[in-house]
C-alpha cells in the first residue's frame, strides 16, 4: 500500500487533466499501436513531477534534473520502468524501482491515480484474478474477504486445484466432506480422526485407508 497517499492528493489527482495524453505513433523509441485507443497517463500518487502511470498498468519517470553527488545538477531523460515480478511463488505482483530503489507495486500506483484513494484498510482486486494485469479498468478496492473469494472463485485457491489429500485420497464426488471451496476436506480421513481421538492407540494411516475404502469414488474406488 501506497503509505504516503492522501486523500486530497489523490482526489486531485484523478480530476487534473492529463500531463502526457499519448497519442503519437511512437513514444520514447518504444512503438504504440495507433488502433488501441490512445493510453491515458497520470501523475503517480506521491511521485508527481517525478513518474506517472498509465490506465495500460505501465510506469514511467519523466524528464528531470537531480543533483548528483559532487553537488552538480544531472539531467535525466524520462523512461518506461521496467517491472519485475515480486513476491512468493504463486503470489507474485509487479513492482518498479522508484526514487532512490524504493519499491512500488504496479496495480497500488494504477489504482491510486484511476480510481482514487484507498478508503483505508483496503485491497487492490484483479477482477480477472490476473496479477499481472494491472490495466485500471481490471482493479478496484475491496476488502480482504472480498479478494480472497476472488482467489477461490478464479482457481488459484491451494484447496481449489488440489485433487488429493495428504494421504493420497482423490479429492472429488462422495469422498469430500465439504463441497464448497475452500472448505473442502477428504472424508476418509475426517473419520479416521474421529475414530482415532476415540481409540487413541489405534493407527490413523490405517483407518484412513480403511476408510477410503467405502467412501472413495466409483471411478477410483
Amino acid at each position: 500500500m501506497i503509505e504516503h497517499t492522501s486523500e486530497a492528493a489523490g482526489w486531485w489527482n484523478t480530476q487534473r487533466p492529463l500531463t502526457h495524453p499519448s497519442g503519437m505513433s511512437r513514444e520514447r523509441g518504444l512503438a504504440v499501436n495507433a488502433t488501441q485507443p490512445p493510453e491515458e497517463w497520470r501523475p503517480a500518487v506521491g511521485h508527481e513531477g517525478a513518474y506517472e502511470v498509465s490506465d495500460q498498468g505501465r510506469v514511467r519517470s519523466l524528464d528531470r534534473m537531480v543533483q548528483n553527488r559532487l553537488g552538480h545538477m544531472v539531467h535525466y531523460r524520462g523512461q518506461l520502468l521496467k517491472p519485475r515480478a515480486s513476491g512468493p511463488r504463486g503470489k507474485q505482483y509487479l513492482m518498479v524501482s522508484m526514487t532512490n530503489g524504493a519499491p512500488a507495486k504496479v496495480h497500488h500506483l494504477v489504482a491510486a491515480a484511476f480510481i482514487g484513494p484507498n478508503p483505508g484498510g483496503m485491497h487492490v482486486c484483479h477482477n480477472d484474478g490476473n496479477r499481472w494485469n494491472n490495466r485500471a479498468e481490471n482493479l478496484r478496492y475491496g476488502t480482504a474477504s472480498e479478494n480472497n473469494f476472488d482467489i477461490v472463485s478464479h482457481g488459484r485457491h491451494r484447496n481449489a486445484v488440489k485433487t488429493r489429500c495428504p494421504q493420497g485420497h482423490s479429492l472429488s464426488g462422495s469422498n469430500l466432506v465439504n463441497f464448497e471451496l475452500p472448505y473442502r476436506k477428504c472424508r476418509a480421513c475426517a473419520a479416521a480422526h474421529a475414530y482415532v481421538q476415540r481409540n487413541p492407540a489405534e493407527s490413523f494411516e490405517y483407518h484412513a485407508d480403511r476408510y477410503y475404502k467405502r467412501y472413495a469414488p466409483r471411478e477410483v474406488a
